[in-house]
């Protein structure tokens, strides 16, 4: 209980790091309307640091600043090459969350997901956990998709502790799909994709061969809640570019602008580190939101950010109306993740 009413109280916190833009946003229509970065005011010996690291990832990206396409990287393939971004697709499960708020098809994310979703069984204290305990990785359940990897909670008590893995969001999926009687990526086309003028390019592969019965008796299969979702780095950018702007898209508020806040706002309880034993470039330091994380930086600010194994990433910064995204193959070692980056995104205007 004491945790819950803490989370009630930061959900009426707006942070300075999740204002909306100050100037009236522009938007992209099927193509984004490029801008040259040096006479948007940008430092160009910051960006040319920035594409060193990308080539050297052999990644796409793109690099939005208020609504205009300022730089572009296909280091990986053509601009409409699509790549699997690993755990980013958390922070789109996250979104069709959002969706499923907004539809008042949950009443808010402290709803019993067992209420529900009549299946849901996870363990010991499954009656006990919330929608907000799957989002934020605090729910407690036992690690059972990838062994080895993660700080396995094996089952302990929801709301203690966030303790990233993939079940948590596998379990949203399969809740959320329950609950639109349908597959997640055909509702997230619906009502994200195809408002945001996407490419419709990006396919959402499944989690195994699972499926729900849903409440009208229909079969339906569950996407990777946790991965497998396939995307271009301009149609990723799109996403973030709605949430850069609390949930809004040409006048028409898409997700609740309140969700989009909370979504980079760092939860108040621990946010244990990966596996100690695990691999260097799978450890990871941070706060976590709502399927979001935080990477603490320089005079206070924290940079929010979907992300995907390696070094996948797509950046907001509201102070700066910029998004960044970086999209490339996860088998490539050394990876160089947002941490090699974030520092160049604060300094991208500092001439």
């Amino acid at each position: 209980m004491k945790n819950n009413t803490i989370f009630c109280l930061l959900a009426i916190i707006i942070f300075v790091g999740c204002k909306a833009p100050t100037s009236k946003s522009v938007y992209p229509a099927e193509e984004w309307e490029k801008k040259e970065p040096g006479k948007m005011g940008m430092d160009m010996s910051v960006l040319v640091k920035i594409d060193s690291l990308m080539k050297v990832s052999e990644a796409n990206g793109v690099l939005i600043y208020k609504g205009y396409l300022v730089d572009e990287w296909n280091y990986g393939g053509p601009a409409n090459q699509t790549y699997e971004v690993q755990s980013i697709t958390k922070s789109i499960t996250s979104t069709v969350l959002a969706l499923a708020l907004y539809d008042g098809l949950i009443p808010s994310l402290d709803a019993k997901v067992k209420d529900y979703w009549p299946d849901f069984e996870v363990g010991p204290y499954t009656n006990e956990i919330t929608f907000r305990h799957l989002v934020t990785a605090s729910s407690g359940i036992k690690s059972t998709i990838t062994k080895g990897t993660y700080y396995d909670p094996n089952n302990m008590k929801p709301g203690i502790e966030s303790r990233y893995h993939n079940d948590h969001f596998h379990q949203l999926a399969a809740a959320l799909t329950y609950i639109y009687g349908k597959e997640l990526g055909e509702v997230l086309k619906d009502r994200i994709l195809v408002p945001l003028q996407a490419q419709d390019i990006m396919r959402w592969g499944y989690h195994k061969s699972e499926g729900v019965t849903c409440a009208n008796g229909k079969q339906v299969k569950i996407v990777g809640g946790y991965a497998y979702s396939h995307w271009t780095a301009r149609d990723l950018a799109r996403v973030g570019y709605l949430y850069l702007n609390n949930g809004k898209w040409k006048g028409e508020q898409l997700l609740p602008a309140e969700y989009t806040k909370e979504a980079r706002r760092p939860i108040p309880i621990p946010v244990m580190d990966k596996n100690p034993d695990a691999d260097p470039d799978q450890r990871w330091n941070g706060e976590y939101g709502l399927g979001w994380r935080g990477m603490p930086c320089a005079e206070g600010k924290t940079l929010w950010y979907m992300s995907g194994n390696g070094g996948q990433f797509c950046a907001v910064i509201p102070e700066y109306e910029l998004v960044m995204t970086k999209i490339n193959s996860y088998a490539k070692r050394p990876h160089r993740g947002l941490e090699q980056f974030d520092d160049l995104l604060w300094k991208i205007f500092d001439k």
